[in-house]
This record gives C-alpha cells, structure tokens and sequence, in this order.
C-alpha cells in the first residue's frame, strides 16, 4: 500500500444555481470508463462530500475525473445508475470515511447486452466469465483457443480504468456457441476423458489464492 494516494485518481464535481453552488472533489480508487461513459466510480470522502456526488449519480450530472497520469475527462454515469454506500473506520480518526460505489446500468446489465465487462482482464478469469455470464458448456483447457478467437474477431476491447486493468467482451451466446461448434470441428476444443462435473478455477477479488470448484 506504499504511496498508494499516487495510483488514485480524482473526482470533481461541479454546479452553481441561483441557490446553491456545489464545488466538491473526491479520491477515486477504481473507475471504469468506455469512451466518454463512465460504467463505475469507487470513491470516498466525507458525508458531504459524498451525499452530493451520490445525488449527483442518481440526478445523471456529469462531473470531471482526473487519472493518475494527470489526463483528465468529463462523462456521466448516465440514467438509472445505482449507488452502494459504505463506511471506512481508520485508526486515529473520529469520523468515518464515506464509500461509495457507483455502477452504471451498462455495467449492471453485463452480459445481456451483447457485452460482457471485465474489472481486471486475464485469460482464463475471462473465459471463465463468459462461459458462467452467457451459460455456454466448456472446460478451463478452452481458454487460450477461444481468447484468440475473440481475438482475431476484434470482440475484445481495452477500457480506461484506475486502479484496475478492465476490457470488454462483445459477444452473444450464439456467436459464442458458432465459435465452439468450429473449435469442435476442427479438434481444438477436446472434451473431458471422463462424465461428471468440470472443477473450474474460483477467483478471488485480486485473483490471488485460487481455488477449484465445480460448475
């Protein structure tokens, strides 16, 4: 966690009416966007500060985030996000630390839509979404031969994010189950030696500490 503040961006948000003139910033941990739409917003900050943001979400406002590299960019998390509220309880000081994580309907509907998004792209973590999100049959072996399909079809796009590495895939289940259906054919895709359940690999949040399980 050493100089952590230096891998976090910033969120500003600004408006003025003949009443109340609202002028507020905020550290962000995570953020995800695509293009000029923002999909999620990990901030925190005081009760304030971050009341006014989360108004701000639900009301569709756009506000100004500001990368680690100093790049900055004015977007929305547009109509119908939804925001979660936590508490930060740090040592030394008297106040909480206000969370709040807001997620845009785009990412809430991932999967759905033709598009399934990633917070943290990796190769097998990524077939293993799309295999559970979109409900295909497969096996882990799969994953190097269907990534390159994606691949060499242009489905898999990087995004802009803080503190994370996120992409989207954009693909429908019978796309996907088109792609199988030619690894099969062309014996790239083997299936199990044996009947019964196929042990995926479970992730953890920072993708450490794997762990099998059945699917």
């Amino acid at each position: 966690m050493k100089n952590a503040h230096q891998r976090m961006g910033t969120i500003e948000y600004k408006r003025a009416s003949d009443l109340i003139k609202t002028n507020i910033e905020l550290r962000c941990d995570r953020f995800i966007s695509e293009g000029s739409e923002a999909l999620l917003a990990s901030v925190f900050g005081g009760d304030a500060e971050v009341g006014a943001f989360a108004a701000a979400v639900v009301e569709g406002h756009a506000f100004s985030v500001i990368f680690p590299d100093g790049r900055s960019m004015k977007t929305t998390l547009g109509k119908d996000a939804v925001c979660y509220r936590g508490a930060l309880n740090l040592p030394g000081r008297k106040h909480v630390v206000r969370h709040l994580v807001a997620v845009a309907a785009k990412l809430h509907a991932s999967g759905a839509a033709g598009a399934t998004f990633l917070m943290n792209f990796q190769q097998e973590l990524a077939w293993t979404t799309l295999a559970s999100v979109l409900g295909v049959p497969g096996t882990p072996e799969w994953a190097d031969w269907m990534l390159a399909k994606l691949r060499s079809e242009d489905r898999i796009v990087d995004l802009d994010g803080i503190g994370c590495q996120p992409a989207a895939i954009r693909c429908t289940r019978p796309e996907l189950m088109q792609w199988i259906e030619e690894g099969v054919r062309q014996n790239q895709l083997p299936f199990p030696e044996r009947d019964g359940p196929i042990a995926w690999r479970a992730f953890a949040l920072g993708l450490e500490a794997p762990t099998a399980g059945a699917l």
